[in-house]
């Protein structure tokens, strides 16, 4: 049954989309493709962990319906595909010097984490993350919030530039990416660029004015670099390729255990908008803690005092540990239960409807932030690239690196 109602979305998405806009890859069928493949991947026996009940479905089902509908119905139907798409333009000097300053501050964590890395092996460092941890909360938020805002914003403007042929900030991109990536021994600095790279596709193909193309080579170099941070730190017994699918369907089965235990992950300790809105409330939160000395916490801190400690999803004796990935239902759910995730949804597909409607017009900003949501909506199965501080931090850097054209230059 729940194979049955996965297709009839799937093909209802596409159906009235292509209805209303002539074009099958619109915002809100990427939403539903994505979450309509990981939703029946779910279903499968092919990794031992735990299979996500009705609930979950149900929830997904929701949250597909909701989605298109809000999207539909706010987002306008423009057929004008000749506008020039740069009234807007970057002001390279000011990413430049962001970088500069970025590449100082990570550096001397960078220096440590190769050291770690030579001495334990790429899968068994967390030597950075350890340290700073241990340090002031400043230099926490400098080095993880911060100075990924400035590489994420970086590669988001790199990627949309990459298909239009420009390629001045790619190494600039390519740069901070590996920095960051070795420095903290995550993923997602490259699997955003890989987002950004893809969304800015998808945006830009159509129009006429500027010549689009997608360079493979980037592409499967970033597939490649994430293949090899993945194998790096370890893929236990799943290997590569059950990892990378434990990456988008384990967090349902994470998902799952999370609402099988909802008082051991905090599921009744509703924060009201903290977890859905944390990129206005964290940084709230931050200067009256800095200001005023209050004893209050960020939604990250709420977010992490449940998620960061290793769960075991597996079955039938397996032993799968995860953490973290709790798709981004669970910051819906934290704040106002199954209405959350009402909010969660019309809060998303509004925001990219109303951006949708300013891109079409030729506003590059706009541009910039719908891949900047799409990048969210693509890692949404996996976490909610909101939590944090450095969702506005890159809306500012954004704002502050482009500037509009003088009417000469349009």
């Amino acid at each position: 049954m729940e194979t049955i109602i996965y297709i009839i979305l799937l093909i209802l998405s596409f159906f009235i989309t292509y209805i209303k806009f002539k074009a099958l890859i619109k915002i809100n069928t990427i939403y539903t493709f994505l979450w309509g493949a990981v939703g029946l991947l779910s279903k499968l026996d092919f990794l031992n962990i735990v299979k996500p009940s009705i609930q979950v479905h149900i929830y997904i089902w929701i949250s597909i319906i909701l989605f298109n509908f809000i999207y539909l119905v706010l987002c306008k139907n423009i057929y004008n595909k000749e506008f020039s798409i740069q009234k807007y333009k970057v002001n390279y000097s000011y990413i430049y010097i962001l970088n500069l300053i970025a590449f100082v501050i990570i550096s001397p964590l960078f220096v440590q984490a190769c050291i770690g890395i030579v001495q334990n092996g790429f899968g068994n460092y967390r030597g950075s993350i350890f340290e700073i941890a241990s340090d002031s909360n400043l230099t926490i938020f400098i080095n993880r919030i911060v100075i990924a805002a400035i590489f994420d914003a970086t590669a988001l403007i790199a990627a949309a530039e990459l298909v239009q042929g420009r390629k001045k900030l790619i190494k600039w991109s390519i740069i901070g990416i590996i920095l960051y990536t070795i420095t903290f021994g995550g993923r997602y600095s490259i699997m955003n660029f890989i987002v950004y790279y893809l969304g800015a596709f998808i945006l830009l193909k159509k129009y006429k004015t500027v010549r689009i193309k997608i360079k493979k080579r980037y592409f499967i170099l970033g597939i490649l670099a994430l293949i090899m941070v993945t194998v790096g730190r370890g893929t236990g017994d799943t290997g590569i390729f059950g990892m990378i699918l434990l990456y988008f369907v384990g967090s349902l089965s994470y998902l799952q255990v999370i609402l099988n235990n909802p008082y051991q992950f905090g599921l009744f300790e509703h924060t009201y908008g903290g977890m859905t809105f944390a990129f206005i409330v964290e940084p709230i939160t931050l200067a009256l803690k800095a200001l005023f000395s209050f004893n209050i916490d960020t939604p990250s801190y709420y977010f992490n005092i449940y998620m960061q400690p290793f769960i075991n999803i597996g079955t039938n004796g397996s032993v799968v540990m995860y953490n973290n990935n709790s798709t981004f239902f669970y910051n819906f759910l934290r704040d106002f239960g199954v209405v959350g995730i009402v909010i969660g949804i019309t809060f998303i597909a509004a925001t990219c409807a109303i951006l949708e409607n300013h891109h079409k017009k030729g506003n590059t900003r706009s541009m910039l932030f719908l891949i900047f949501m799409i990048g969210l909506i693509m890692t949404s199965s996996m976490k909610y690239s909101l939590l944090t501080s450095k969702a506005i931090l890159i809306v500012f850097i954004i704002i502050w690196v482009t500037k509009k054209k003088k009417k000469e230059e349009l």
